[in-house]
């Protein structure tokens, strides 16, 4: 096994595409999957088909964010990649980023360049420093590699968040530390995006995250810089909630309805410093 490098993946009925991407992955490098649906069988499944892969359990879902945790906390190596299940990664890829790492060497998170995904000038801090790397911001966590130690230093993910934002927030406390966040310019991985969940759990999925994508957006504002901040952040969200639920009630529109009622009770709930405790009505 590769001693530099764990994988790891946070799952959520993801069957479906998590064998597949498996398959492509080298077998010299261990891999951890976080299985958010807590399905015991997919563990003994996955466990059997690869011997390369632990899968881990939780107590309970407690999002991405977390899942990276219990990955963070349970590798042995110097660096972890996450990668989203629904990511399409080319063979010498992850061969390539973890060159690129041990080169870099002081860094917090590195990230390589999605294909069909455009940064705009706000996510740079300093583009094109050292060869083929620019200093960022923020990143798209669709992929990123952590030096474990350093992200160590800033506490690891925010597990109160459960989706949305918790990159930011990272990102955000690894700049405070001047840790540096660092994408690879001349490496490119494809990420499909909103598909790493079975279709058939489509409408409860849009629900919650909508539900959290409010949530999340006031509490990093107000945590980050202050609860007028983030009732400025949100206000016209709360307002434009408000009104879609009248007017789709109008109309009868049950689906849009149920969306902006949904990110009015995320604001809400978020505004009266309530957890983010809205879960996917989702049986295995």
């Amino acid at each position: 096994m590769n001693s530099d490098l764990t994988l790891a993946f946070v799952t959520f009925h993801s069957d479906l595409l998590i064998e597949n991407i498996l398959k492509k992955i080298n077998k010299n490098y261990q891999i951890l999957i976080i299985e958010n649906s807590l399905n015991i069988e997919f563990k003994k499944k996955i466990e059997k088909n690869f011997e390369n892969v632990k899968v881990i359990i939780p107590e309970n879902n407690n999002g991405v964010g977390s899942g990276i945790n219990f990955a963070l906390k349970n590798s042995k190596t110097k660096f972890l990649l996450f990668l989203s299940v629904d990511i399409k990664i080319e063979n010498n890829t992850i061969d390539r980023i973890l060159e690129e790492a041990n080169n870099i060497k002081d860094f917090s998170i590195i990230v390589p360049n999605l294909k069909n995904y455009s940064y705009s000038d706000e996510f740079y801090l300093e583009k094109n420093h050292l060869n083929n790397c620019s200093k960022m911001k923020m990143i798209n966590g669709a992929i990123q590699l952590f030096n474990i130690e350093n992200i160590k230093k800033v506490g690891l993910f925010d597990e109160n968040i459960f989706l949305y934002y918790e990159e930011d927030d990272l990102c955000k406390r690894c700049l405070d530390k001047n840790l540096d966040i660092i994408k690879i310019n001349n490496i490119e991985v494809e990420h499909i995006g909103s598909s790493s969940i079975n279709s058939k759990f489509k409408n409860e999925i849009e629900l919650s995250r909508n539900w959290h994508l409010m949530w999340s957006s006031f509490y990093f504002y107000k945590k980050h810089y202050g609860y007028s901040c983030g009732v400025k952040k949100i206000i016209r969200k709360f307002f434009s909630a408000f009104f879609k639920i009248i007017l789709y009630s109008l109309i009868r529109n049950d689906i849009k309805k149920k969306i902006y009622l949904m990110r009015f009770l995320g604001i809400v709930n978020s505004l009266l410093g309530k957890k983010s405790y809205y879960r996917p009505e989702i049986d295995n």
